[in-house]
């Protein structure tokens, strides 16, 4: 439970397999599951309406055990946090626990759309203190502003309200389809809240062959792909399709060391990689993520990029005047593989096409 403080006491070995867990439609359930155990599968299971008004809830949510956990094949719906890790501080994690070795593979999180307005949404997966993650291969629907930006995936280390050694690092995220939300990810380096805002909480970090086709301005918020600040260090973004209505990155606070940003494809719009008070590109790039490898990504400009945004740019980058240039083999129908005959397929600093590589996404969602 939440009260266990030494590991003695917390159970161990469960395997949740083909469960159907199911809250009351019309009523408040807060949670699923509460995973404060160790060595633990949720697997080929349902478990849907979750929802409160005015608290958060959950599918599945720990905080008070060790892992590995793993969590495959399951249909998950929650209005506050589909999954959530961390998010108190009593218990273990007053004595320094790290929820640790969780593999979340090959599942469809969702929020219905009916359920704007009525309960408190947040977020489809959120790692407030996390360490050795993988998240491959899932489905990611539905996520709009409501008690929060509406961003549907959150890397944020809060020892503020997770415990004093709360951290997210060693995360891998793969493979993996977002769509109709009205932000992408965050990820923070520190906590601002904490006691020491300055020890760096957030890193090594990987964004990898993911497609995020991000939804509607009625699902409101800034529609960015990813908010990428407080210094988080060791983060990669690569291959990955992107289809947003905001900025691509936007950055801010301390600086974070070795960002690898390559081989992406995104619409610029008008800010692209924006930087709090210095503005887009090599400006921003050399402000908060100095020596940074920004190559390979591919920038459509329309709509809104200014006229000589290819000059703002590291060189080695590409741009195209519109989606349609592309060479989607079906823009319209959401096929956004590049066509043989398109100008950026092999393009990629690596040899392959830039962006998503829909061979190895199909693959790992099956």
């Amino acid at each position: 439970s939440g009260a266990q403080d030494t590991l003695e006491e917390v159970p161990h070995h469960f395997v949740f397999d083909r469960c159907y867990i199911h809250g009351d439609l019309d009523g408040e359930l807060k949670r699923g599951i509460a995973l404060n155990s160790a060595s633990t599968e949720i697997i080929n299971s349902h478990i849907s309406e979750f929802h409160v008004k005015g608290q958060e809830a959950q599918a599945v949510c720990g905080w008070n055990g060790p892992g590995p956990y793993r969590i495959e094949n399951n249909y998950l719906e929650g209005a506050g946090e589909n999954v959530m890790f961390g998010g108190a501080t009593g218990g273990l994690a007053a004595q320094g626990l790290i929820p640790s070795d969780i593999v979340i593979r090959r599942n469809h999180f969702r929020k219905p759309l009916e359920w704007r307005g009525r309960w408190t949404v947040k977020n489809l997966l959120e790692l407030k203190n996390a360490r050795r993650v993988v998240v491959d291969g899932n489905l990611f629907e539905g996520c709009w502003a409501d008690a929060q930006q509406g961003y549907a995936i959150l890397f944020t280390p809060r020892p503020n309200d997770s415990g004093w050694a709360a951290v997210v690092e060693d995360v891998e995220f793969t493979n993996n389809t977002v769509r109709n939300v009205a932000g992408g990810v965050h990820i923070a380096g520190r906590d601002s809240l904490f006691s020491d805002p300055n020890s760096l909480r957030g890193q090594r970090i990987k964004i990898t062959n993911n497609l995020f086709d991000m939804g509607n301005d009625w699902l409101g918020g800034d529609g960015c792909f990813m908010k990428l600040g407080d210094g988080a260090d060791d983060i990669t973004v690569e291959h990955n399709t992107i289809l947003q209505l905001g900025s691509i990155v936007k950055t801010w606070g301390a600086p974070g060391k070795n960002l690898i940003f390559r081989n992406n494809l995104a619409r610029h719009n008008q800010y692209g990689f924006f930087g709090d008070s210095v503005g887009s590109g090599t400006a921003a790039l050399k402000t908060y993520f100095p020596g940074a490898i920004f190559t390979g990504n591919l920038m459509t400009k329309e709509p809104g990029a200014q006229w000589n945004v290819d000059t703002l740019y590291p060189a080695g980058n590409f741009f195209s005047e519109t989606l349609d240039q592309v060479g989607f083999v079906n823009l319209r129908a959401g096929d956004y593989r590049l066509q043989a005959a398109s100008r950026y397929r092999r393009a990629a600093k690596n040899g392959r096409d830039v962006g998503c590589d829909f061979d190895s996404l199909m693959a790992a969602t099956k």
